[in-house]
């Protein structure tokens, strides 16, 4: 059974997932369900890497988001709202199992003007 697992989206969410996105609920859950979808894919191509792979019953996830500069930093609170489609595509990706009471993000951390930008990195440890 895999103990760590980094897994690196290319991508920040979008707008529409901050719960202070102004907008029309339709275009939000656009953005949402195309985030989740993008997320899916580089998550099921990082598992499919690994053999024998087992879904995490209880992990904790540290979160790093790599951005352009700073206007992209948020508190923990949006940035973790914004993470739901995130947390979303783990189940779906069958990284986690379905029992969220078993996985914390642990921590949450912007790195600005990153060459790696615009990313989010997560970093899976099992408990």
């Amino acid at each position: 059974m895999c103990k760590d697992l980094r897994i690196e989206i290319p991508l920040l969410p979008p707008p529409e997932c901050n719960p202070n996105w102004k907008g029309h609920r339709m275009a939000k859950a656009e953005a949402v369900r195309q985030f989740r979808q993008d997320a899916f894919l580089c998550m099921v191509s990082e598992r499919n890497r690994l053999r024998n792979f087992q879904a995490f019953d209880r992990c904790s996830i540290d979160v790093t988001f790599h951005v352009p500069d700073l206007r992209y930093i948020m508190d923990d609170d949006n940035a973790r709202a914004t993470l739901k489609p995130v947390q979303d595509a783990l189940v779906d990706a069958e990284i986690i199992n379905k029992n969220d009471r078993g996985v914390k993000v642990r921590s949450i951390g912007f790195i600005p003007y990153s060459d790696m930008a615009p990313a989010i990195v997560l970093e899976i440890h099992a408990l």
